[in-house]
């Protein structure tokens, strides 16, 4: 069963819904990678959560090469930091 309501299809994953956006419009993938990044915080009245000097990171690091690669391979290993604490899953 499908757990993403807006789209059947979908995975509730955000890099893969940024894919398949990326091809349907026909978007460059460095450009517009702000619409899973930081516009989905400023939609929502806060402060995209940006790296800054001292402060603890919070990020996503995806194993591959280059950021078309992530893209491709949707099934690369993926580590979830927050506040500099790894919270990875493994699935």
């Amino acid at each position: 069963m499908n757990s993403d309501p807006f789209f059947r299809y979908g995975s509730d994953d955000a890099l893969d819904i940024h894919r398949q956006a990326v091809i349907a419009a026909h978007l460059d993938p460095a450009v517009r990678v702000d619409a899973i990044t930081t516009l989905p915080a400023c939609w929502l009245g806060q402060e995209p959560d940006l790296p800054k000097v001292g402060a603890r990171a919070s990020s996503l690091l995806i194993r591959g090469p280059d950021w078309p690669d992530a893209l491709q391979n949707l099934r690369a290993e993926r580590r979830v930091f927050r506040a500099g604490l790894d919270i990875s899953i493994s699935l």
